[in-house]
């Protein structure tokens, strides 16, 4: 069983080809599709030399995601950390919050 990563809470085909179009190279891509974890751990090779650097692109597309309107929540889930792209409009927000 694959693990999810991402979720999208509330989003449209539109909307989550908006939030994809924010990605900026591979790395952002994949993660949005769920293939890299939050904390990197499944940075591999040479790559693991350079996680920092992920770290900085990751959180720059948090913040390119939030700068489009939506949420971005990191959520505990057991021994992971998902991260959950939300779209708030006001009926999900009352339904939800």
């Amino acid at each position: 069983m694959n693990k999810k990563y991402v979720e999208f809470v509330n989003i449209s085909e539109e909307q989550k080809a908006k939030i994809f179009s924010l990605a900026k190279g591979c790395f952002q891509k994949s993660f949005l599709e769920g293939k890299e974890t939050y904390s990197l751990s499944t940075l591999r090779g040479k790559a693991k030399d350079y996680k920092f650097s992920y770290m900085r692109s990751r959180d720059s597309l948090f913040a390119n995601i939030s700068n489009a309107g939506f949420i971005v929540a990191v959520v505990d889930d057991g021994p992971y950390k998902i991260v959950r792209i939300v779209y708030p409009d006001a009926t999900y927000m009352l339904e939800n919050y």
